[in-house]
């Protein structure tokens, strides 16, 4: 997520290139724990609108991953040539995904806020539980579900067994055969050194991976 000033500071360089056209991914918009609301580029710059396709779907906020449904918003150029690409490449959504889908949007909203604060919970929960971890730093981030995770004082550290850790991937691989925690290495999304864990689990589940986690920072040498 970008502060209004970020988005400000981002749309005045695209306002200069016209021919940019611009993709926002809103799929995590709905889990915000922030008192102030998600910043949006369109609200900040509305004069941008012809040329940008918002995205988002159902998985996050509604929890309905399996469905695999999302939809985009757009000038209607654009959504039309979509479409057209579209219909040669995948069938549609089946009919079952979409009256979901519409349930799920025109529904009650009070179910959104309480995952909401069970996420919040669950989020300050594992940033408690791996805060004096050594090795490891962490701060509580501002929407989603996930905990990014800094191991940069953990690459040069030995294993028990001898191996050396020389990247994040070799810190999520020591994680997962030692501890038997799962995963995923920063390099995968260009933010080495750090290591991504999901929080949306039961408090027990969490608690336990971080014990695990503790346990294998601890054993390093």
């Amino acid at each position: 997520a970008y502060t209004t000033d970020e988005l400000r500071a981002l749309a005045s360089v695209l306002e200069r290139r016209p021919e940019v056209l611009i993709l926002v991914d809103e799929i995590y918009d709905e889990i915000w724990y922030d008192a102030e609301p998600l910043a949006n580029l369109l609200t900040v710059a509305p004069d941008l609108r012809p040329r940008v396709l918002t995205v988002n779907g159902v998985s996050k906020t509604y929890a309905m991953t399996g469905w695999r449904l999302g939809y985009g918003v757009g000038p209607a150029w654009l959504i039309t040539a979509i479409n057209t690409l579209q219909s040669h490449s995948s069938s549609c959504p089946s009919s079952i995904s979409q009256a979901a889908a519409v349930a799920a949007l025109t529904g009650n909203q009070d179910v959104v806020a309480d995952m909401v604060e069970t996420y919040r919970e669950r989020r300050d929960l594992v940033v408690k539980l791996l805060g004096d971890v050594p090795r490891l730093r962490c701060t509580a981030p501002h929407g989603a579900f996930y905990l990014w995770i800094n191991c940069h004082d953990a690459i040069g550290a030995i294993t028990p067994d001898g191996r050396i850790l020389r990247s994040d991937a070799d810190v999520v691989l020591y994680l997962l055969e030692d501890a038997g925690v799962a995963a995923i290495h920063g390099a995968a999304y260009g933010a080495s050194p750090y290591f991504r864990i999901s929080f949306a689990a039961s408090d027990d589940v969490l608690e336990q991976a971080c014990e695990r986690i503790a346990a294998a920072f601890a054993a390093l040498v």
